[in-house]
Order: C-alpha cells, then structure tokens, then sequence
C-alpha cells in the first residue's frame, strides 16, 4: 500500500454511475479475496493483512452510504432501487467478511491449517478467554474452531479429559494441576518449544525469562544478579551449572553496579572475575565493556530500564506543573527501624541520600525550589528521613507508592533528580522521559548515562558543578521548548527499539544455541 493514509480503493475505480461503482467494487473485492496470497507477500505481518481487509470493508461501507445519501438527496436519470442498492450492499457485505475471515485464520503465525498441530501441557493452565462469549467443547471440536480463529492460541481442559474444554487467548502456559493446556503451534515451531526447567528456573530471584512479541517463551535466561543477591546462593547457581548447556544464560544488568561490585556495605561482596567472563553474552551498561568482560563474552549496551516503558496518553501530560523537581527512593532507605532518621542503609546507600541531603540545602536554601520526595516515608507516614530544616514547608515526603501515583507526580514535576551512583538500570529515568519530563543525572552513575544527551537533561557531577546543572535544567525545563525527552526515548527504547536490537544479538551471536519461534520479530525481558 502507498501509505496507512492511502484510500484502499481509489476514487478512480468508482467514478461511473451509481451501478457502475458497485459493480467496480465488487470486482475488487473479488480479486481481493482470490489475490490474499499477493497479500502474503506484501504485507509482513498477519495483523496487517487483517487490517487491510476490514478496511476495504469499511471503505466499501462508507462508499455505499454515500450512495444512498446520493440517491436521497438528488434524482438521477436512471435511480437505483432501494432494493437493489439492499441487495448489492448485502452482497458487498457478505464477500467482505469472508475476506476478513479469511484473515484471521492467517493471523496465526501465517499457517496454513494443516501446519497447525496443538502441544499438550498437562498439570498446566492457559489464560483468558478466546470468546467474548465462551463456549464449552470437546477437544477435537475446540482445535477445528481454534485453527480458524485468530484469537485463539491455546485450548485448556481439565487434566486427563477431552471434554469440557475452553478456547484461550495466551500461549505461555503455567503451572496448575486440575488442567491442561494444549498450545497451538507448528512443526517447526515446537522445535523452538523452550526447556521444560524454564518456567521453574526463572521462579529464582536472579532469573529472568525472555519471551517474544507475542509473549511465548524462549530458550534464553538472563541473569539479572549474582548469586545470592535475594536467595541461597548455593541453590541459585548450582541450578545455573546444571543447565548451562541446554539453556541459553546471558547476564544482564540490573542491580547495583553488577556484574562490578559497588563496594555497598549492606550488600556482601560480589565476585566479579567469575561474572565478566561466566556467562556466553552479556548486557551491560559500561561505557568500556571491553576493558572489563573476558574476550569470549559477547556484549550488548542495554539494560532492564530499556523495556516496558508506560504508555501515557499525550493528553495526560498537559497538567499544570506544582512541584519543581522529584526524586524517587525506595523505603527502606536505612537500616535503624522507625528511629533511623539519617537513612544510611542498602537503599540508602544506592539512592545517594547522603547527598541528597546537600542537595536539598542548595535546592531549598538558595534556590527556592518544591519538590517531592517519592518513599522517604515509612507506611504508615509518620517516620521519615530526615530533611535540612530550610526544606521544610517545600518539599512533600510520600510513603512507597504505586507506579500510577507516582507517574502522577511526575506529570506535575519539571524535571526528574536522578543523584544514584550504583544503579545499573535507572527504570525511574526512562519512566520520567516518557512523561515528557528532563533528568538532572549524576555524570558517574553506573547505568543510565546513556539516556543523557541534549534533548533529556543535564549530568552534574558533584557539589562543585550541581548548582550550575541545577540552574540550567530548571530555565530550560520551565521554558517547555528546548528539551525533548519523550520523543528521543520513544524514538530511541522501549519494546519495539529495545526487542528488535535483543533478537539481532541473539541472531548474530547465538543462533547455533537457540532455535526461535517462526515470525519472531521482537525478544522482550
């Protein structure tokens, strides 16, 4: 097609008479509908083949009420009975569906309904509904309804029967004893069918599956902490070394400054030899990987904070602005209980509240900024780290609060403070950018760096530069003309830029040790 703006059919084809526009109309559905192969090949994706045929329905919909209005409004020589024009819009109607339905069957994975075979997951549950209104079949009744169904990916019954059986949308299976789950699939894509471990692996702290666009499981692991970070560590990794060769690991970083240690003193001490070089790939985010991982280590810049960006509506974003800036911590910063004030603990520490605490006698004292402190409270909202006396009356402290409440507070804030060093994966970095709001960046964070340029923010790098960042950041923040955060991020992350660089790694670095589904167009984590 010439473009998604173009007419699917050109007002060319129906500039005759009012009969002669439907004839013409029907024609082209009809080569439409004989030429859905042609489709195949210029259309890449079944979805899009879908679209297209719904459109042309639509289109035809629209031109034939245009019609009717026509033949309402003026009289021609030669009108068309309303019976007539009923019958031809009934015929139109009729091929067009047929069209679209030819579509859906399309839509999975582009099989052909002889490709489609169902893998059966016993002990195992498949998720919502396929049918708007869902029907209760047996299981050879629900796989000839499934293959021809678009929105059908998997078939659940209760475990051991053929009957009794619902239609499902998901295809990623879990555990659940009183069900199966049978996954509709191909030949060639059950050969991709990931190691039966991965869905119990992945249930570690360190673990993290990875899945394509259409969320089915892959034969890859990454590992997002070292051993023991949050779990017994003698399990963790002998789990790792058991299936090492029959699975794909790849680490990836996401905590601290792993797979470096950040020295935290509330954290034990990470063992960083074996991580730069244990695993196949790694991604990181180092400025010189090179200098740091063994030379058999593929490498990648990328991080968690890369992926699952939030998806706001632009309308959202045009709130009047209440607070100058937001910092997001996680409570506990310290290790004291309710009488720890001063916030010296592992979030603490990796938050940089030490000198957040400065900053604020800058942002309060000599700049007369508002702000709002995200979980620097305790849950209850009555102990909280302490702040510069000058701050108080200016800044909000909130308690840990869910994401929609904090995206809240970002929509009203100018721009985002980001102090931490040891954060391998700011999410609350990308999750500011894509609210359309700027960052004040510490210049030696370990991950995060990369989403600083002239369009984000601004890096500061200590005391001796903060207020000058501090100044440029907060003009050129209230000015609303000269930063573009949510663009560049867009542009630049989030799942359709971030899966399509993952696969492209994979392709070119691991492709004689995981075998992807047919179609594959993103690896998301």
């Amino acid at each position: 097609m010439a473009g998604q703006n173009a007419r699917i059919i050109p007002r060319a084809w129906v500039s005759g008479t009012k009969r002669s526009k439907l004839i013409a109309l029907l024609i082209v559905l009809g080569f439409v509908g004989l030429g859905f192969v042609m489709f195949d090949r210029a259309i890449p994706h079944a979805g899009s083949k879908v679209a297209v045929a719904r459109a042309v329905r639509d289109e035809i919909a629209k031109e034939i009420d245009g019609y009717e209005k026509e033949e309402e409004e003026k009289a021609v020589e030669e009108p068309m009975k309303e019976v007539e024009i009923q019958t031809k819009k009934e015929e139109v109607e009729e091929v067009a569906e047929k069209i679209v339905n030819k579509g859906n069957v399309a839509v999975h994975e582009d099989q052909e309904p002889d490709d489609i075979i169902y893998d059966p997951n016993p002990h195992m549950s498949c998720q919502s509904y396929a049918e708007k209104d869902p029907k209760i079949r047996n299981l050879e009744e629900s796989k000839e309804v499934c293959t021809t169904l678009s929105t059908c990916n998997s078939i659940e019954c209760p475990h051991g029967e053929t009957s009794g059986c619902t239609l499902r949308k998901l295809a990623n299976p879990f555990e659940y004893q009183h069900t199966d789950c049978y996954v509709k699939t191909s030949k060639e894509d059950l050969a991709a069918k990931p190691h039966p471990m991965v869905p119990k692996i992945i249930k570690e702290y360190p673990f993290q599956g990875v899945t394509t666009q259409k969320g089915v499981a892959v034969n890859i692991i990454l590992v997002r902490t070292p051993f023991g970070a949050s779990g017994n560590a003698a399990r963790e990794r002998a789990l790792y070394e058991k299936y090492r060769d029959d699975i794909l690991f790849m680490g990836i970083s996401s905590f601290e400054d792993y797979p470096m240690d950040s020295m935290n003193p509330f954290s034990p001490r990470i063992d960083s030899a074996y991580y730069l070089k244990e695993f196949p790939g790694f991604l990181h985010m180092m400025h010189e990987p090179e200098k740091h991982f063994a030379p058999s280590v593929k490498t990648l810049l990328m991080s968690q904070s890369d992926f699952q960006l939030p998806d706001p509506r632009p309308s959202e974003l045009s709130v009047p602005k209440k607070y100058d800036f937001i910092y997001a911590a996680t409570w506990p910063l310290g290790v004291g209980g309710p009488t720890d004030h001063k916030c010296i603990g592992w979030s603490g520490y990796c938050k940089n509240w030490s000198f957040v605490y400065q900053a604020l006698e800058v942002m309060c004292g000599e700049f007369n900024l508002t702000g709002v402190l995200i979980a620097t409270a305790d849950p209850n909202g009555v102990d909280r780290c302490d702040i510069p006396e000058v701050c108080h009356g200016r800044m909000t402290q909130t308690t840990y609060i869910r994401q929609d409440k904090l995206f809240n507070y970002m929509k009203q804030s100018h721009f985002s403070f980001i102090p931490q060093m040891h954060d391998a994966s700011p999410r609350v970095a990308t999750q500011a950018l894509v609210h359309n709001i700027p960052i004040l960046m510490n210049y030696y964070i370990s991950g995060g760096w990369k989403y600083i340029n002239d369009k984000t923010g601004q890096f500061f790098r200590d005391m001796s530069d903060f207020r000058e960042s501090l100044k440029i950041i907060l003009d050129r923040s209230r000015s609303q003309s000269w930063y573009e955060p949510r663009k560049w991020v867009l542009d630049n992350y989030g799942n359709e830029n971030s899966g399509k660089r993952l696969l492209d790694f994979v392709k070119e670095n691991f492709a004689h040790r995981v075998k992807l589904p047919k179609h594959t167009t993103l690896l998301l984590t």
